[in-house]
């Protein structure tokens, strides 16, 4: 049973514009669900639908197998942690209260809220002395994880974030993106996370959902949205020129063979299995080999990473998407 439901939806804000149109997608437990699409095509929509911030015209909305019209609102919302570009911190309350907050309302008590205070700062990679301090007081990557603390501390099985990452500087934004897949890793939360980014949507999800227009164009995972668009305005997102994106952030261990080696390989660089498929192909065309080795953390572990062999993986983990 999908965690998240959309079942025929229509939105209008003004009479005859329609902001979504006649949408149906599950999300199921456990995904990291990146929405992409063009300004304005309904991805934001979607997420107030989620949590009825808005509600629909037409059409029905099931969480956790229940309409949502049977969820008390405040019920809802507690169950589902949501996270927004502008963060919404509270100024006059401290870091450990603003995470804390949700939990208050709940009426849970001091020893638990302050166990929980020091658990979620530590999940987001900050020291426990942050907790005493206040918003004005962080800068704005820091804001950003207080933020995905405050939504994870009543322990949702649901994340909804809303464009979470877009409002800090490209640095920032690169370890925000590994923190939170880190965490997403750890808790196996159900993410559904909005982004006008291409690469952040194939850095994140486990499947990406295409939108325009207020409809789902494709969704799938990177190497389908990549290698098998569904039409032309899909290739116009993920063509030959996002593959770059595709290479840079896919790690060898994805594609490589591991086992036996071929003669000659004590003359080979290897490269950590974490490492992406475009730096292997830069060490082998500095190199002017045809493949390289692979090594991960555990002892023993090695393989091989090929331009034919990565190819066949692909289509291995794909059947019947990739034709390239």
């Amino acid at each position: 049973m999908p965690i998240i439901r959309f079942e025929g939806i229509n939105k209008s804000y003004e009479t005859g514009k329609p902001v979504i149109r006649n949408l149906s997608l599950d999300i199921h437990e456990g995904e990291f669900v990146t929405f992409l699409g063009p300004s304005g095509c309904g991805k934001t929509t979607m997420l107030k639908l989620v949590n009825r911030l808005i509600e629909p015209d037409d059409g029905k909305i099931f969480v956790e197998g229940r309409e949502i019209r049977e969820w008390d609102k405040i019920e809802l919302r507690r169950r589902i942690g949501y996270v927004i570009q502008k963060i919404g911190l509270f100024p006059h309350l401290t870091v450990g209260d603003n995470i804390s907050y949700v939990l208050e309302l709940t009426g849970k008590n001091k020893g638990f809220k302050g166990k929980r205070e020091l658990e979620m700062i530590e999940l987001v990679g900050m020291d426990e002395s942050f907790l005493k301090r206040y918003p004005r007081e962080l800068s704005g990557g820091q804001r950003q994880r207080i933020g995905l603390a405050r939504a994870l501390a009543a322990d949702p099985d649901i994340i909804l974030m809303d464009e979470a990452l877009g409002a800090v500087d490209e640095i920032s934004r690169r370890v925000l993106q590994d923190e939170l897949l880190k965490i997403y890793r750890k808790l196996k939360k159900t993410i559904v996370f909005v982004t006008h980014d291409i690469q952040e949507a194939i850095k994140l999800g486990s499947r990406i959902v295409l939108i325009n227009d207020g409809a789902v164009v494709q969704a799938g995972t990177r190497e389908e949205m990549i290698f098998s668009p569904a039409n032309s305005f899909v290739e116009d997102f993920f063509g030959l020129k996002n593959l770059t994106s595709y290479l840079n952030l896919t790690p060898l261990k994805e594609v490589c063979e591991y086992g036996e080696f071929p003669g000659g390989m004590e003359k080979v660089p290897f490269l950590d299995e974490s490492e992406s498929i475009m730096a292997a192909i830069r060490v082998m065309f500095d190199n002017g080999l045809g493949l390289v080795g692979i090594e991960g953390p555990e002892a023993g572990r090695k393989g091989v990473f090929r331009f034919e062999s990565a190819l066949s993986k692909l289509k291995e983990n794909n059947p019947g998407k990739i034709n390239a």
